[in-house]
């Protein structure tokens, strides 16, 4: 992965800004860790279950932002599988 694709996913991650086009009947996963960005985190919580009642949430209780995403894939791909096959 060269430098200009991780600019892009930390750009797309940080943008917390939610969609205007989605039904609010939409599945919503939300993933995030706790560590460093505790306060941002909660208020896109709030923000999806006050939006999308039917959000599910995955905190990775001490990781930094996309840390299980980038070290663990195969522990962050179970949590998204699941949550595509319901």
């Amino acid at each position: 992965m060269d430098d200009d694709s991780v600019r892009n996913i930390v750009s797309a991650a940080m943008a917390h800004k939610l969609r205007t086009d989605m039904d609010s009947e939409t599945d919503v996963l939300y993933i995030h860790g706790t560590k460093g960005n505790e306060v941002v985190s909660s208020k896109v919580g709030k923000q999806l279950k006050k939006h999308y009642p039917q959000y599910m949430v995955i905190c990775f209780d001490g990781y930094k932002h996309c840390e299980a995403a980038i070290y663990e894939p195969q522990k962050w791909l179970r949590y998204v599988d699941e949550f595509l096959e319901r």
